[in-house]
């Protein structure tokens, strides 16, 4: 009779690691950081970028999965936070757009 060797590595090690890290992951995409608000800030320097340009500030809002019966706060702080970075053009690039924009942009 032969005898398998337990080892760390095998079939239902993989399968179990594999299910706790899909479960993890739909977990923080639903219900962690759909409530973060990230901001970045970069200088982009355009060598032939025309001067009247320089110096312009673009806000770029970016996957927002807006719930209203649950993420008002966080869309006003986000409204604030584009204000406060006073911007010459506001960009979306949004795979769920709101169907209703907050007001104050």
């Amino acid at each position: 009779m032969e005898h398998k060797k337990n080892t760390l590595f095998n079939r239902r090690n993989f399968i179990r690691a594999a299910g706790l890290g899909s479960v993890s992951a739909f977990a923080y995409a639903r219900w962690i950081e759909p409530n973060y608000l990230t901001i970045t800030r970069q200088d982009i320097h355009l060598p032939e970028l025309p001067p009247a340009l320089d110096g312009m500030v673009i806000a770029q809002l970016t996957d927002f999965h807006y719930r209203p019966e649950h993420q008002d706060e966080l869309m006003a702080e986000a409204v604030a936070a584009t204000n406060a970075a006073n911007p010459d053009f506001i960009t979306t690039s949004m795979a769920n757009t709101p169907k209703i924009a907050p007001a104050s942009l």
